[in-house]
């Protein structure tokens, strides 16, 4: 039980004995589960809307991602080993009623999900990058949305690619880490009317250029 309203991660870790030996503080968790059913539904929307905006509408791959989520309740991201280093500080969160605390034991693994040509659960390789991950799923599939590339990591922080004209900076990947592709939009087809409008426009645009170069010719 909670002992006091003002209790922290740190107080809590104290009063279970510390880590052992084999823990793994830099992939420790806070599960927080939403205390009331109106607290639930708007985490719910709020991860609908996001994840629409990343998967271009995919509703197969929002159902499944959603499912996942939903398993895992709602994570708040901690850095467990800044917590240990500075008790009180502002990485050392106060606990809620029903708050789940994991330090899981050394990770070895990384997931790669979404669209890739086999999604898996391969051996994490120190040192190696996010694109030696996606050959290990048999590379992107021709729907991913490589831009949009996003890792979950242990702890429950996220991060996702950015980019400035033609470099592209993909997250490190680090035990425990969860590689998500998401799906490319799929681009509207134009009608016959919009085509026919368009070839007339450009063939208008044609005329009128080769009128101004005749002219300044003359």
């Amino acid at each position: 039980t909670i002992t006091s309203r003002n209790e922290r991660i740190s107080g809590l870790i104290k009063r279970a004995g510390g880590l052992t030996a084999f823990a793994y503080p830099a992939g420790a968790s806070l599960k927080r589960i939403p205390e009331t059913t109106e607290q639930a539904d708007t985490s719910l929307k709020r991860q609908l809307q996001r994840l629409q905006g990343s998967m271009g509408g995919d509703s197969a791959g929002i159902n499944n991602t959603l499912l996942q989520q939903s398993n895992q309740n709602d994570y708040v991201g901690i850095h467990l080993e800044k917590v240990l280093q500075d008790p009180g500080s502002k990485y050392d969160l106060f606990i809620q009623n029903g708050d789940v605390l994991d330090v899981p034991r050394q990770l070895q693994t990384v997931q790669v999900e979404g669209q890739v040509l086999y999604p898996v659960t391969t051996p994490y390789d120190e040192g190696r990058g996010i694109k030696y991950y996606i050959s290990q799923a048999g590379g992107f599939s021709l729907k991913a949305k490589k831009r949009r590339l996003y890792v979950v990591y242990a702890n429950g922080y996220v991060r996702s690619t950015s980019g400035f004209l033609f470099f592209r900076h993909y997250p490190q990947v680090e035990p425990g880490s969860q590689i998500f592709v998401p799906v490319k939009p799929e681009g509207r087809k134009m009608s016959a009317a919009e085509v026919l409008g368009l070839s007339t426009g450009a063939a208008s645009l044609t005329a009128v250029i080769l009128t101004i170069i005749s002219l300044v010719k003359k």
